[in-house]
């Protein structure tokens, strides 16, 4: 069953470098990785040792110094690598942090806090992506456009969905195609149909 199943982590030549022990593992994020054992997640470092005793009722990967995380899987906040609360768990959702903010949800709608846990971007959009050169890509009203780091609107809203950008790409839908944009808009190429 699944309750009697225990994790661990193998070299390359497969053997156990972090016996098999927990019930579930995320994955190593600048040294750390969120474990559980008794139903509670906490994180554990290369050793397998525990840095930040299990009491996560849910948790996330640390990224730029901070992990989102809750006690009780209905609030959540953020973490420091020490297990301080940054951020204290009111939000409903608690994305990663990429270029220095995190996309956070309350109250139904989505923004974006900074490092130090304020809200940099108000909760207005109904989705958003994390950053990334720059960019996220926020839905309002059934509409993807994309704003800059202090939420100002850079490419209008005239996509169904766009994705986070890479390597100065982004792809997007606008109605029935399938779209490469730059960080301009412009359309690079038509993928689909």
């Amino acid at each position: 069953s699944p309750d009697s199943i225990s994790i661990g982590f193998i070299d390359r030549r497969g053997e156990f470098v972090i016996p098999p022990r927990f019930q579930g593992v995320g994955t190593f994020g600048e040294g750390l990785c969120m474990a559980i054992e008794a139903g509670m997640g906490g994180y554990i470092d290369r050793s397998g040792e525990w840095v930040i005793t299990p009491r996560f009722a849910w948790s996330g990967a640390f990224r730029e110094g901070l992990a989102p995380a809750s006690l009780d899987g209905r609030g959540v906040g953020y973490i420091d690598r020490g297990g301080d609360w940054v951020a204290q768990p009111v939000y409903r959702y608690g994305g990663e942090f990429g270029q220095g903010l995190a996309a956070v949800v309350l109250e139904g709608r989505t923004g974006y806090i900074d490092q130090g846990g304020q809200l940099v971007i108000p909760c207005r959009y109904d989705e958003g992506t994390a950053f990334s050169e720059g960019l996220a890509a926020v839905r309002l009203n059934g509409r993807v456009s994309y704003i800059d780091k202090r939420g100002d609107r850079r490419i209008p809203p005239r996509f169904t969905a766009g994705t986070t950008f890479l390597l100065g790409v982004a792809l997007v839908s606008e109605e029935d195609r399938i779209l490469a944009i730059d960080r301009t808009g412009a359309i690079l190429w038509q993928i689909a149909p």
